[in-house]
This record gives structure tokens, sequence and C-alpha cells, in this order.
């Protein structure tokens, strides 16, 4: 089972029974810039400090991030949330935008008249070429084969 604690505007986080008790004695938001619900937590004259809610939910080791399974950064329970590295989780952003394409590791060439589409990933700063093809739905195919391969089912698929 689980409950909502109100984050204002309308908005709520799902948290687990267990949780529930304490988590609600804070005052929480949702803060857009870091895509999650935060604590604002004043630290000392006119600073505040955002303290995460997985926070107090789950414990993470250095250099690893909270991932939320179904993408709802709302479901705090903990069947949701599952501690990864953070190369992990940088997988999941979608595309950066300003890209030659709407799809995240495929790249158009208009250079390139026989095969402008490129497939590319890359994993623990190391890139892999995945090569050029005719259309865009190949390339899209091929990164997301080597997606799941490199990052498992916690990659990022582009919808074709």
């Amino acid at each position: 089972m689980s409950k909502r604690i109100p984050l204002g505007k309308g908005k709520f986080a799902v948290v687990d029974n267990e949780d529930y008790p304490y988590l609600s004695r804070f005052k929480w938001c949702f803060i857009r810039k870091n895509g999650g619900v935060s604590l604002n937590k004043n630290s000392g004259i006119n600073k505040t400090m955002m303290i995460p809610m997985t926070t107090f939910i789950i414990t993470k080791k250095p250099n690893y991030k909270v991932f939320f399974k179904n993408k709802n950064p709302f479901d705090l329970r903990k069947c949701n949330l599952v501690v990864l590295p953070y190369n992990y989780c940088i997988t999941q952003y979608k595309k950066r935008k300003g890209t030659t394409t709407k799809f995240k590791g495929v790249y158009y060439y208009k250079n390139k008249k026989k095969n402008p589409y490129s497939a590319v990933i890359s994993k623990d700063r190391v890139k892999f070429w995945l090569g050029s093809y005719k259309t865009i739905k190949e390339a899209v195919i091929v990164y997301n084969e080597k997606a799941r391969e490199l990052y498992g089912e916690f990659a990022y698929q582009n919808k074709v």
C-alpha cells in the first residue's frame, strides 16, 4: 500500500506506508531543475538547501544515483527506486537539444549522400561507432540494440 504527500500546486508524491509517518512531518516541493521531490531546508542567512526525498528513503554510495524504474519522479515507493552507478542514469536522459535528428545517438549528415544516418553510443567514456545507414529507422534500431547490450533493462530506448 502507499500514501500521498502533498507537494503544492496540486502535485503529490507517492510513498510507502512505512515511510509516510516520517516523511509527512516535512514540507516538500517539486523542483523542476533536478526533476525530483525535495525538502526545502533553510541552511543559514538567505541560503536554502534542497534535500531530495530519496535521501530519506533509500541509501546510496558516492557516484551512484537513485533511478526511477517507471521514470516517474513522483513515485517514491521503494519498489520503484533503484540505486545505480551514475553512468547508467546518464543513459536515461533523452537526446540533447539542437541535434540533427529527434533520436538519441542518431545523427544526420547532409553531405553523406549514400548513408546519411549514423549511430553512436558511449559507455565509461568510450564511444562506440555503430555505423552509417540509409534510413533513420535502421540507425535507431541499431542504437537501441547496442544500448540494451551495454546498459540492460535501464537503457534509454528511442521510440521508432
